[in-house]
């Protein structure tokens, strides 16, 4: 876990962000992200080797807060950031699974303007490799 908390994720076009400690902040926009769960351990490059599927929140001031969900190789001991999918404003991860086909199962509460839970849902994700850190010719 301490090993995700200070490594670099994909979520915006502009590159990575490097987490400290479990978070980073844009001084410029106050943009923070954080780094919230590691909800399942698992084998989902198929190498042999478990990786991790976590989520990170990222809080934009006078604007929300926005859930994705982060898959982490583990490459000989280090972790790479390897897909980042976006899953909503005002949601809240609860579960997460590795199907045999590889897709990853998630199930998130939605949360209204209010903090009210108002929808639970169920989504399959594909693994889409991040742009930046595929592999260039």
């Amino acid at each position: 876990m301490e090993k995700l908390k200070n490594t670099d994720y994909y979520l915006f076009a502009k590159g990575p962000v490097r987490l400290v400690n479990g978070r980073y902040e844009d001084p410029a926009s106050k943009r923070v992200v954080s780094l919230d769960d590691v909800w399942i351990y698992a084998d989902v490059t198929k190498d042999g080797v478990k990786d991790a599927i976590a989520s990170l929140t990222v809080t934009v001031p006078n604007s929300g807060e926005f859930s994705y969900l982060a898959v982490v190789a583990n490459e000989a001991g280090s972790p790479k950031n390897i897909a980042t999918e976006f899953l909503g404003d005002r949601t809240k991860v609860k579960a997460v699974k590795v199907k045999p086909d590889q897709q990853i199962e998630v199930q998130i509460t939605q949360y209204d303007a209010n903090g009210t839970p108002s929808a639970d849902l169920t989504r399959t994700l594909g693994l889409k490799p991040n742009q930046s850190t595929s592999t260039q010719k």
